[in-house]
């Protein structure tokens, strides 16, 4: 039985596929099973699988139909044998030739932890622009006490930056797709908070590159919505009255021209028990627009980034 099962959902382009894979099999730590789970309705990725890879072993599988995201990560992860599961979408890679051997020995010398996770190395593929993606050791502390914290800011970045033990046995919920991975983090560290960290960017996330659901749902005003209430209702008790989460819903409301209630209404339920606290969001709504103007550019501002570190909710 391998110890890792890198789980390598796959849907349509091979282009950077290709790079994925060869990331893998540059790693030096080897014991490993690769499963790949395509998404495609016709046979574009199995024809370049038994291409380029015939040699290779890649354990493959052609979905009968089309599962979608997440439903097609939580298919990858369904076939894993391995004591550690590492998700690696098809469009990211492998950054170093040991970034493997980095990641499981996050579980391996840290007995108590379920889950890890490393820095990313965000490549926008238009621009051609790289950046860090990383946590800081503050940030790190406050949502291993309060996960919450990561509805308002995605600390973790993408699943392919994490490695985690099978055991954990949860999977992503397959009713979202904004927040889906905001909401598997929370569960995680709520089953277990002795989560681990490295702040090498051991992994590369795509940004932008075509055919990504992120640049499907990123301007579906009505999706993000509809997500960000039922994340909410999940970590939240109706008698919710926190500062956070009002300027949270403010912001969102106001950037997506949502003004009243009833025009929420029209876009998703209010979950029970929380009619209460978006009466007071809509309340609030109006008032003190030019504070909460200076307030949201002081937080996006390179000053408060490079020097003051302030988080904004």
């Amino acid at each position: 039985m391998p110890k890792v099962s890198i789980c390598i959902p796959c849907y349509k382009q091979t282009k950077y596929l290709a790079k994925c894979l060869d990331s893998v099999f540059m790693q030096d730590y080897t014991d490993y099973e690769i499963i790949l789970t395509d998404d495609t309705s016709d046979t574009t990725v199995k024809d370049f699988i038994e291409k380029k890879y015939s040699y290779k072993n890649i354990i493959y599988y052609k979905n009968a139909a089309s599962l979608g995201t997440p439903e097609n990560w939580n298919e990858a992860v369904s076939k894993a044998k391995g004591a550690y599961i590492k998700l690696l979408h098809h469009d990211d890679f492998f950054t170093q030739k040991n970034s493997l051997s980095k990641l499981v020995s996050l579980l391996d010398l840290n007995p108590a932890s379920d889950f890890g996770f490393c820095a990313t190395e965000v490549w926008n593929v238009p621009s051609g622009k790289k950046w860090i993606h990383q946590c800081s050791a503050k940030q790190f502390q406050r949502m291993k006490i309060n996960p919450e914290f990561l509805f308002f800011r995605n600390m973790i970045g993408a699943p392919s930056a994490t490695i985690y033990k099978s055991a954990l046995n949860l999977s992503y919920n397959k009713n979202l797709k904004w927040l889906v991975d905001i909401d598997f983090y929370i569960r995680v560290i709520k089953q277990n908070t002795a989560i681990v960290m490295t702040t090498e960017a051991l992994i590369c996330t795509a940004d932008s590159a075509e055919g990504q659901v992120t640049q499907n749902v990123i301007n579906d005003r009505d999706l993000q919505i509809k997500e960000h209430l039922e994340v909410f209702s999940k970590i939240a008790s109706p008698n919710t009255n926190q500062k956070s989460f009002i300027l949270f819903f403010d912001e969102l409301f106001t950037k997506s021209g949502v003004k009243t209630i009833l025009q929420l209404r029209t876009i998703c339920a209010i979950p029970e028990g929380f009619s209460g606290f978006f009466e007071i969001v809509f309340s609030q709504l109006r008032k003190n627009r030019i504070y909460k103007k200076v307030r949201s550019k002081f937080y996006g501002s390179r000053i408060n980034n490079y020097f003051f570190k302030k988080e904004k909710y």
